[in-house]
């Protein structure tokens, strides 16, 4: 059985804003691509990072599951020194490059992978855990339909 390890304190970190993004460590090893498939058939989409806060959470999931992990980042392949986010998210200008990095060593370093020192570029038929997100938004949805999504996540790791 697959173990997914949920991370709950965006939630109430800070508060709960309108929208708020979970993000779901899957520890299932998978190129960028077939974890982006996996992400958007069963949450959002790969993760999406648009704060220092945000991203430092994921590095903090990292260090207790994983040493670096796939994220919704990728290289446009139209500008190749342009990256974008998967889900379309063009609205952050956030980016947490390791030292060096972005390097391109080789042509097919076009997925971005995260660890606990930053992000990397790295070649998308590498097989990694991913982190996928999924949006609770308290305006469309009560607390009770919000909590209902939650508690279904948990009882399928369980």
């Amino acid at each position: 059985m697959e173990k997914i390890f949920l991370f709950f304190l965006l939630i109430f970190h800070g508060g709960f804003s309108a929208v708020t993004r979970v993000h779901i460590h899957v520890n299932e090893k998978k190129r960028w691509g077939e974890a982006q498939m996996y992400c958007r058939q069963n949450y959002n989409d790969l993760s999406t990072i648009s704060s220092t806060e945000e991203n430092l959470r994921l590095q903090t999931m990292l260090g207790a599951i994983d040493n670096h992990a796939w994220i919704g980042m990728y290289r446009n392949g139209t500008v190749l020194d342009q990256f974008i986010w998967s889900d379309g998210d063009l609205k952050t200008n956030f980016y947490q490059w390791k030292s060096e990095q972005p390097d391109g060593k080789s042509r097919s370093q076009h997925c971005v992978e995260i660890d606990r020192t930053g992000w990397a570029d790295y070649g998308c038929d590498e097989v990694l855990p991913f982190f996928c997100y999924l949006t609770l938004d308290r305006d469309n949805k009560t607390w009770e339909e919000n909590s209902a999504v939650i508690t279904s996540l948990v009882r399928n790791i369980m």
